[in-house]
């Protein structure tokens, strides 16, 4: 390996087409293979958490009462916001081992673990102190709540904080999963937070003591229970992750380097999330921030299908460009790209279009405000989702500085925009507007940069990804809204199973007609036939 050429790769700045290695039909039918299975075993992850979060949600929200449901919603968003510190270095983590596996011996891959892992420890010492000063600070004398309810914010935010630090801790361990591709253990040491989950919300309702602390206390154990296991199956499994005093500065100065830029990206982040959660609590109140807790869970349940895809073709990505297989790279992205926001958009258009049934069969009693927000979040997630494959495109090539400051400046326009109208005009709903404009500038934004970082034919993307992406929605939407307009759904839960199902098959049927290729119809024809025949 001659350093100045991997020097130059990772600055971003080798871009040359003659060094485009194509891999071999049977390299990208096992890559194929690895990536569905990883998918599944995500997808298993996900129904698993999204239905214990989906009951979890309705029987806390009934426990604790809207008022203190909003409470620890709003306190959390300030341990939350600080995250944007992690969240950089998160994927920071992932990138650098994903890069080393693609190109490092085991020695370096030790190596690179430990750099991270250095850095890591620094971060977190660094969100403790942050957290300790800054949280306190806004709890005792910022926060819209009542007076007698302030010791008990304060020890949810202690909760929130720890339990934070402890995931903050563990992210060398959990990038070494996601580089290693064994996504299997997400869905193994789900079940285990998953029974957490369940036994804390069984036994909450029969806590002595005041009921939000006793929750609060019980999510850090929690917590603190399933990062422990994501280290000890890491040490277990992967030679790399043991400590060793064998980190290189120049790679935590690169590392350090990389999650600084990010750290603009990861901050623009949180400032959607949670910095607009803030400001409508300086305006409207908990009542606002309970639905809006309330929209995001149901976005993020939501959206977790498409990312669990993402997460599992992200370190083919980055190992591609590791490797200089740029064809399979841009591949890759238009591709996953196309297929993650159908998996959103089959399981977004059946509750899109029952929504209003489904939060009251979930929550019994809904609260103001929640069924817009929820509507609206859902459209922005289906909007975020073409961001995904191009920003792991972006990290890859570890040139993100340029990226990073336009996206992030322009991701940031959500807080001033949104203090300013709510100040004119006091809706909050105007909030969630702002975020869906901003979200489609940022996408084409993203577009713009990426394609010049890695050389990908915007053309091809628009040809690839969204001609197929608009036949879909324009013959699933009309049906579905003529349907729908025509024909009166009667209440009860079998005739919203029963639309719920005609939904899925309308999407289905349209994504299997226009939304893949020949071969990937094909590939799904073949596979439906050995479920069959096999039954």
């Amino acid at each position: 390996m001659h350093y100045s050429i991997q020097k130059e790769k990772y600055l971003g700045i080798l871009h040359a087409p003659a060094l485009q290695i194509s891999p071999t039909m049977s390299q990208t039918g096992t890559n194929n293979k690895r990536i569905a299975k990883n998918t599944l075993m995500l997808y298993f992850r996900m129904l698993l958490l999204m239905g214990v979060t989906l009951y979890t949600s309705r029987v806390v929200l009934k426990v604790l009462g809207v008022e203190d449901f909003g409470l620890y919603s709003v306190v959390g968003s300030i341990t939350t916001f600080l995250g944007f510190i992690n969240t950089s270095m998160t994927a920071a983590a992932q990138r650098f081992l994903s890069y080393s596996k693609g190109k490092d011996s085991a020695e370096g891959q030790n190596k690179t673990f430990n750099s991270i892992f250095l850095s890591q420890t620094l971060i977190t010492l660094l969100i403790l102190v942050v957290g300790e000063t800054l949280g306190t600070l806004y709890i005792q004398n910022f926060l819209n709540v009542a007076q007698e309810r302030l010791p008990a914010a304060h020890i949810v935010f202690q909760c929130s904080l720890f339990a934070f630090l402890c995931k903050a801790i563990s992210v060398p361990y959990t990038a070494s999963i996601i580089a290693n591709e064994h996504m299997s253990a997400y869905a193994k040491i789900s079940i285990i937070e998953g029974l957490f989950l369940l036994l804390v919300v069984i036994l909450l309702p029969f806590a002595n003591t005041d009921k939000l602390i006793c929750y609060a206390i019980s999510m850090f154990v929690v917590t603190f229970s399933i990062q422990l296991c994501y280290r000890l199956y890491c040490r277990k499994y992967f030679s790399e992750c043991h400590i060793k005093r064998n980190w290189d500065r120049k790679s935590i100065r690169k590392i350090f380097n990389y999650g600084g830029w990010n750290l603009l990206g990861a901050f623009s982040s949180v400032t959607i999330d949670q910095g607009v959660n803030i400001i409508l609590n300086s305006f409207f109140g908990l009542i606002v921030n309970a639905a809006r807790g309330i929209a995001f869970q149901i976005s993020a349940a939501v959206s977790s299908l498409s990312g669990n895809f993402q997460q599992a073709i992200n370190p083919q990505i980055v190992k591609s460009y590791a490797c200089n297989d740029f064809t399979g790279m841009h591949s890759l992205i238009m591709k996953g790209t196309r297929l993650s926001f159908f998996m959103l958009f089959t399981l977004a258009t059946p509750i899109m279009f029952n929504l209003e049934k489904v939060l009251c069969i979930w929550l019994g009693e809904v609260p103001p405000y929640t069924l817009l927000f929820c509507q609206l979040a859902i459209i922005n997630s289906l909007i975020t989702s073409f961001s995904g494959m191009l920003l792991t495109g972006a990290m890859a090539t570890g040139n993100i500085k340029k990226y990073q400051i336009i996206v992030a400046s322009i991701n940031l326009m959500n807080l001033p925009l949104s203090w300013g109208c709510l100040y004119l005009y006091p809706n909050p709903y105007l909030t969630m507007y702002i975020m869906i404009g901003i979200s489609i500038i940022a996408f084409c934004t993203r577009l713009y940069l990426v394609s010049e970082l890695i050389h990908l034919s915007k053309i091809q993307f628009i040809k690839k990804v969204f001609v197929p992406i608009i036949k879909v929605c324009t013959l699933t939407l009309s049906i579905l809204f003529l349907f729908y307009h025509y024909i009166e759904v009667p209440s009860g839960f079998i005739p919203l199973i029963l639309f719920i199902s005609l939904c899925l098959c309308v999407v289905l049927i349209s994504i299997f007609l226009f939304g893949i290729n020949q071969q990937e119809r094909q590939m799904a024809l073949t596979f439906i036939k050995k479920k069959t025949m096999r039954k």
